[in-house]
Order: structure tokens, then C-alpha cells, then sequence
């Protein structure tokens, strides 16, 4: 985000002087209070194609040291495995006009809006204030870039605050090449190729409640960072979306051309900054959510589809390959413990029944063995015993044990 002075609402009765520089790399002039010094900074030198940490140190350093010695500066490479998930993050809630006044501020790359809207930031109404692009994207996710990185600022809504940096907080949503986006389509038909018109006020339909309100559904990544061009003030709140939208190539370079013949160079971004004590933040239960591609890719097994990146095959199949590895973890967990627990009980049984066979001949040894017969046999003996008991008592002898009965 550059150093914009945050403008005043419609009808408001505050002045607009200040800090003022500029997005674009190349020189650009700036105030610090009354004081008004032409100085030159630069994101590279011209015909670098991308831009050049080095230059960006000494000149920058030079112009405001806090941008040299700062410990909590933007912007920064997102480590998404370690952000840490909070409960205690915000709600975010926009509530801007789909038709919002801007006026074109071509040094700065930039549309600033008139004091049309605001958003909720939990229970903290900040005033919408404007829009800049920055082409890569200027923060990462995993060491890589997106495509093109919209900063939407916005200031607490306290007119003590006007012509001042302090209470900011922007909101950054990424783009990567893909379909051509309909809202910026709506929006840079505007956008002129020079700077004629510049400051020139203009209504533009570009719904920006509807633009973050889709994407914010997806989660964000906060941190406490700063401004991303001089004087690099630190103190801003970011929150920077997870779910990624599309952008086509002739748009990226209708920017890219606007940029180059402007300033020499076809970007606008500054180097990633160390992070230093301070920690990334996100919302809980989210994940990074890029744009579908276009056509569709089937790849992996199980026909799963990875995140779109046109342009980015590696990146692609490193996506949908981890995916992928997550879906078939997750289903040989439950198998697994399926099957160890049929283990478990099929042993079991077999322990069991061999129990029980065991029990069994172990009774029936003994009472088989008795006088040498089988059970057959020794119900056969005592059946005959029986019946010469009988004839030996009929004949008048005495039963044993009953001495002087006869039958």
C-alpha cells in the first residue's frame, strides 16, 4: 500500500495536505508536515524486470529510515503450516455503495474513493477509502507470487484520525491469470493508458461488497504490518484473503502497459520484509482457496482436480498431489481400524471355541474310560445287571442289602 493521504468524506470540511507518494516505481514527490522535499525512490533500476531489493534498500533508507529499521514492516511471505488459528480474529463486514465516486490517481496507480461505504472490522466501523493494484502482488504465500494484489484501505471512523496514517487497515485479495475478471473489467475501462484525466472524478460500477464478502467466506491471514512505500509507516492491520479470483492476461496488461510507459517498468511490488516477533494469525478452519482453472484438469488419482494457475503447472500438480494424499489418508484410517478390530474378535472366537473343545474332552475321557467300555457298552452291562437281578430275586432269593424280602 503507498502512502496515500486518507482522503476526507464527500461534504466533509477537512482539507486534504500531506504525505503523498507514489505507488509506481520512479520518482515522486512528498511532504513530511510543512516541509516539502523532492526525492526520488525506486522499486528497480530501469529495464529490470523485476524488482531489485537492493535499490529498493538505498533508496528507500535514504528517504524514510524506518523503512530500513522497521521490525514490523510489509510486505511478508505467508508460511501457511504455521499461522497460527484464533478464535479471537474479527468478523469482517463490508457495507460499500456497488456505485462508488473515485477519483483517478495516476502517480499512485490508484482510484480513491469518495467516502462511499465502510466496513466492520468485529465491532469497529472503518471508512472505506480506496483501492491500489500492485502487479506481482507484493505479500506471498509460500514464497510465491500472485499475479496481481488489490489493497482496499481503510481507516478507522474517527474524524480525529483524518490526514493522518494512524488506524489503518487494508484488505488485500489476490489474483491469478485465468478468466478475465468482469469487475475489473467494469472498472479499468477508465483506465487510461497515460496520465491525462488524472484526478479527473468518475462513478465506476465495481461492487466491492460483493467482491470481498464472496472471498473473505473463505477465511483470512492477519498480521501487524505497515505501508509498503515510504515513509513505510508501521501500526497497519492487514487481512489478507485466502480465496484467490482471476484475472486475464489483457488485463494484466492493460496495467502492465500503463506502468511501463509511465515509469519504465512493467511491476509495482516491493520486497517481501523479514517478519522478525511477529506472528501471521488466520481464521480457524479455513484454507488457502485459489481460482478454479479453466478448462478443467483432471489429474491425480481419484480424479481429483487441483487449484487453477494457469501459467503454473508445477505449482499445479504439487497442489492436487498433496490433495490427493490427504483424501486416501483419510480413508485408510477408518479401513484400518476396521480391520484391526475384526482381528481382534475373530481371535477371539478361536480362542474360544478351543476352550471349549478342550472342556469338553476332558469330561468325556474320564466317564469313557470307565471299566474299559464305551459309554454304549456300559449302558448295555448295566441293563443285562438289571435284569439278573430281577430273575435272581423272582427265584426267592434275598436282595442284597434287604436280607429276609423275597419279591
Amino acid at each position: 500500500m503507498e502512502a496515500s493521504m486518507v482522503a476526507a468524506p464527500v461534504g466533509g470540511t477537512t482539507s486534504m495536505r500531506g504525505l503523498a507518494a507514489a505507488c509506481l516505481v520512479g520518482s515522486t514527490s512528498w511532504q513530511v508536515g510543512a516541509a516539502s522535499m523532492m526525492k526520488a525512490w525506486a522499486y528497480a533500476e530501469g529495464g529490470q524486470e523485476k524488482a531489485d531489493p537492493e535499490v529498493q534498500h538505498q533508496t528507500w533508507e535514504m528517504l524514510a529510515p524506518l523503512c530500513g529499521h522497521g521490525q514490523s514492516q510489509s510486505p511478508i511471505d505467508i508460511v501457511s503450516s504455521t499461522a497460527l488459528e484464533r478464535d479471537s480474529l474479527p468478523h469482517l463486514s463490508f457495507n460499500i455503495a456497488e456505485g462508488v465516486d473515485f477519483s483517478k490517481n495516476l502517480s499512485k496507480g490508484s482510484f480513491e474513493a469518495l467516502g462511499k461505504g465502510f466496513t466492520m472490522f468485529g465491532k469497529e466501523q472503518y471508512r472505506f477509502d480506496s483501492i491500489q493494484w500492485h502487479t506481482p502482488s507484493e505479500n506471498t504465500i509460500d514464497g510465491q507470487h500472485a499475479d496481481l494484489e488489490a489493497q482496499f484501505v481503510h481507516q478507522l471512523a474517527d474524524p480525529a484520525l483524518l490526514d493522518t496514517f494512524h488506524r489503518l487497515a487494508i484488505v488485500a485479495l489476490l489474483y491469478r491469470l485465468g478468466d478475465c475478471n468482469d469487475e475489473l473489467g467494469h472498472l479499468w475501462q477508465d483506465f487510461p493508458a497515460d496520465q491525462a484525466g488524472s484526478g479527473d472524478a468518475f462513478a465506476a460500477v465495481f461492487n466491492v461488497t460483493l467482491v470481498l464478502s464472496s472471498a473473505v467466506s473463505d477465511g483470512y491471514y492477519h498480521w501487524d504490518g505497515s505501508l509498503t512505500t515510504p515513509p513505510c509507516t508501521e501500526g497497519v492491520e492487514w487481512y489478507l484473503l485466502k480465496r484467490q479470483t482471476t484475472i486475464c492476461q489483457d488485463q494484466l496488461d492493460q496495467l502492465q502497459t500503463f506502468l511501463a510507459s509511465v515509469h519504465g517498468v512493467r511491476f509495482n511490488n516491493r520486497v517481501t520484509q523479514p517478519l522478525y516477533h511477529r506472528t501471521v494469525a488466520q481464521t480457524p478452519g479455513s484454507a488457502t482457496t485459489e481460482p478454479p482453472s479453466s478448462p478443467p484438469l483432471p489429474t491425480g488419482i481419484m480424479g481429483l482436480r487441483g487449484p487453477g494457475n494457469i501459467g503454473g503447472g508445477d505449482e499445479l500438480g504439487t497442489h492436487t498431489e498433496g490433495r490427493n494424499l490427504d483424501v486416501v489418508v483419510a480413508a485408510a484410517v477408518p479401513i484400518a481400524l476396521v480391520c484391526f478390530c475384526t482381528a481382534i474378535l475373530v481371535a477371539y472366537y478361536i480362542k474360544r471355541r478351543s476352550t471349549w473343545a478342550l472342556s469338553n474332552r476332558a469330561v468325556a475321557q474320564p466317564v469313557a474310560k470307565m471299566g474299559n467300555a464305551t459309554p454304549v457298552e456300559m449302558r448295555v452291562n448295566s441293563q443285562r445287571e438289571l435284569e439278573q437281578g430281577i430273575e435272581f430275586a423272582a427265584e426267592g432269593n434275598p436282595v442284597p442289602g434287604r436280607e429276609g424280602t423275597t419279591v
